[in-house]
């Protein structure tokens, strides 16, 4: 005999189902990045006293004492994306803003960073932010890494749709930075400890330490692009953007199991790093 399920149980029941799907869709990655993005260009209306200026895509924001170097980040940017649209044979444009900030305490505050740390340039919601070519040279930073670094983040997230771990866009934009430039991250200090775990970046990478997170993410990008080449990377990408967390990503492209790839990984590191300068 067919039993009815009272009328109050089915309006419980129904609100569950409602709470569950409203919940997935506040917190999908799609739409976390549409959050980002108006945060974003929140902070950057929100500028007050900057001048701005589009130059081709992008729209620079810069306080008046560094009209100067406009001309100047204008070309470094310009060949920086030329350089990463290449690696990532992207197609078509992509518009955006870039805030110069004058000085750290200036982005400090822009950004909601901790007074902690020494920020050069950051990457959110599709905008990038960096400190005046003046403080840079101070800081004895390029601009051309630090820029090429934050666009590598835009593109990996604009392929990924925002759905990809930190130490996996942070290890990407790291291996831009040395086959574009040469910059290798953490070269001069001794590969004395193992890299991090797949399971520990992907689940407490700021909890790390933060020297040894970021080297354990590029090296692990640059074994991806060293072994299996550099189009892998961009396969890993495509799986991320169609929903796929990183490790079904993974094997998805590779064909093999995570834990057969850990192994190489492993013998990767310990025949070409571990132990030397």
């Amino acid at each position: 005999m067919k039993k009815n399920v009272p009328f109050g149980k089915r309006k419980i029941i129904a609100f569950f189902f409602v709470s569950i799907i409203i919940f997935l869709f506040l917190f999908s990655a799609q739409t976390i990045n549409v959050i980002k993005k108006a945060f974003s260009d929140f902070i950057v209306i929100s500028l007050q006293d900057y001048q701005k200026q589009k130059i081709g895509d992008i729209t620079f924001h810069f306080k008046k004492e560094d009209e100067k170097f406009i001309e100047e980040v204008s070309h470094i940017t310009k060949e920086a994306m030329e350089k990463v649209n290449q690696n990532f044979e992207e197609q078509g444009s992509n518009t955006f803003h870039v805030v110069i900030y004058p000085n750290f305490m200036e982005m400090k505050k822009g950004l909601k960073l901790s007074s902690e740390g020494s920020t050069l340039g950051g990457y959110y919601g599709g905008n990038l932010f960096v400190l005046s070519p003046e403080q840079l040279k101070k800081k004895n930073s390029s601009l051309e890494n630090i820029f090429l670094h934050e666009y590598t983040h835009l593109l990996v997230e604009k392929r990924t749709k925002g759905n990809h771990p930190v130490w996996f866009t942070e290890g990407i934009a790291l291996y831009q930075e040395y086959i574009v430039t040469g910059y290798e991250w953490g070269k001069d200090a001794p590969y004395r400890k193992n890299p991090y775990c797949l399971d520990q970046l992907e689940n407490e990478f700021y909890q790390l330490d933060t020297f040894e997170a970021y080297r354990s993410s590029f090296l692990r990008i640059r074994f991806l692009a060293e072994r299996y080449g550099e189009k892998t990377l961009l396969k890993i990408m495509e799986q991320l953007g169609q929903g796929k967390d990183f490790q079904n990503a993974l094997e998805m492209t590779l064909r093999k199991e995570n834990n057969i790839l850990e192994n190489e990984f492993r013998l990767w590191y310990h025949d070409n790093f571990y132990g030397k300068l």
